[in-house]
């Protein structure tokens, strides 16, 4: 197995309550691992490297989705990303949620019996109300657990979700937040 660095379509980087989150799609060889991991150390602008593991013969390509968080409580204006096309500096966008405090949003509640978190997560975000399209969602784990009863087979896994509606704030959207590096591919 070895490690390169991966592939990217877009990369956006999301400042929300207190934490950078990062969020790439691209494509990867099918079964490889893509993560992020840090780069340069820059004190005003953190670097970090997407890179993608796996077996070295699997030609075939699959699509990857990556959200996670990667800086703490600091704001930064930009985070630099090197991938196997180049680096890009990125901006931060900053989001609040249009909800003025905590407890705003809706909740929702899933089950799993089989104690599989990810059955009970889309349990939860089915039972949520439908969504207007064209609008950015926040959707946090508020809680997780599981109910142990006393009649056999009962027993079974929750986890609780509230969704709130955000908005970004000096967003750039597209092939602009990544212009500086990247000019648009042309048809």
């Amino acid at each position: 197995m070895r490690t390169i660095l991966a592939h990217r379509e877009a990369i956006r980087v999301f400042y929300v309550n207190k934490q950078h989150v990062i969020l790439v799609s691209g494509s990867r060889p099918t079964g490889a691992l893509i993560r992020i991991v840090p780069g340069s150390h820059d004190s005003k602008v953190p670097g970090f490297r997407l890179e993608v593991s796996g077996p070295d013969a699997d030609d075939r390509l699959e699509s990857y989705y990556l959200v996670e968080p990667i800086l703490g409580p600091l704001l930064r204006e930009h985070v630099s990303v090197e991938h196997s096309h180049g680096r890009d500096i990125v901006k931060v966008e900053t989001l609040t949620s249009l909800s003025p405090s905590r407890g705003k949003g809706e909740i929702s509640t899933g089950t799993s019996q089989s104690f599989s978190f990810e059955e009970a997560f889309h349990d939860a975000l089915r039972r949520l109300p439908q969504t207007q399209t064209g609008r950015d969602y926040l959707i946090q784990v508020i809680s997780l657990g599981a109910v142990y009863g006393g009649i056999q087979g009962f027993s079974r896994m929750f986890v609780r979700l509230e969704r709130e509606a955000i908005v970004a704030k000096k967003s750039v959207v597209g092939p602009q937040a990544n212009a500086a590096t990247h000019p648009p591919k042309r048809a």
